[in-house]
């Protein structure tokens, strides 16, 4: 059963180009704080859970939302 959204941690990520599902990377230790960063710069190379796609992401892109962890 899944958990409710205030109860699911929080991931750093970025949207999938081909499916549009959040593609978790890594969790974020700021649990949400506003302005974190996962890194200064720098590229990303990601596969989407959903749907396996394999996309390249810049640094800029990444977004923290609350995910379901990877399983």
């Amino acid at each position: 059963m899944p958990e409710s959204d205030e109860h699911r941690p929080w991931y750093f990520g970025v949207i999938c180009e081909r499916c549009a599902a959040f593609i978790p990377m890594s969790r974020d230790p700021s649990d949400g704080r506003p302005g974190a960063r996962y890194a200064a710069s720098g590229t990303i190379i990601a596969v989407c859970t959903s749907c396996g796609s394999r996309g390249r992401f810049p640094v800029a892109r990444v977004e923290q939302r609350r995910a379901e962890p990877r399983r």
